[in-house]
């Protein structure tokens, strides 16, 4: 996802048009509407603004630095910065960028339950990806909206959260793990769960088993 498509993806997810954006911004909703379209290419500051009207600061992590990945378990600190990214991840996925109720509540959704949450950050202590995971049973414990930012998807972001994940559900005593992959473009996700050991048992379920 380039720079231009989170504008995009930022704007939709504030509920703003184009030209509600343009005029916050100081700009003129034209020279807005090609910048979305690709047409031109806008400078540094220029996007900087249409952030900052949006309330959010631009950021890009340079490729040499993403090896520099922390686990961490959710907190509200970063509550703003881990929502942006799950409304990217949708945005990319051609879904109605929305938020899950539980994802409102993480601490009563999943730590009180006996779960977890895990965020992925750089190195400047940015949101890359997120994962949490609920026990349905005794012996099996299911993982929950693991989204990744779009533009650093393939770079083992993924993989190093699902790791400290499991290693956590492993450790509180449950027997297996488990995923619902979703129909469409959620099903990509099937592929990536193969890789990690993850079979089908039933109804779109994956499991993996310790």
């Amino acid at each position: 996802m380039s720079l231009i498509d989170e504008l995009i993806a930022a704007r939709k997810a504030k509920g703003l048009t184009q030209a509600e954006l343009a005029e916050m911004s100081g700009y003129q909703q034209a020279a807005l509407g090609r910048i979305e379209a690709k047409r031109i290419s806008p400078t540094l500051a220029t996007m900087e603004r249409y952030f900052d009207s949006l309330g959010m600061e631009m950021h890009a992590i340079a490729k040499d630095r993403i090896g520099f990945v922390s686990i961490v378990p959710y907190s509200d600190a970063y509550r703003g910065d881990w929502l942006y990214v799950v409304l990217s991840a949708k945005d990319a996925l051609g879904r109605v960028p929305s938020l899950n109720p539980d994802l409102l509540n993480i601490e009563a959704e999943y730590f009180d339950k006996g779960g977890g949450f895990f965020l992925a950050l750089s190195i400047e202590g940015r949101v890359l990806a997120g994962l949490g995971y609920v026990p349905v049973s005794s012996e099996e414990a299911r993982l929950h909206r693991f989204y990744v930012r779009p533009d650093l998807k393939g770079k083992g972001i993924g993989t190093k959260l699902l790791l400290a994940a499991e290693k956590e559900i492993r450790a509180k005593g449950f027997q297996r793990a488990s995923a619902h992959i979703g129909e469409g473009p959620y099903r990509m996700a099937r592929r990536f769960y193969e890789k990690n050991g993850y079979a089908d048992v039933e109804n779109s379920i994956m499991e993996k088993r310790f």
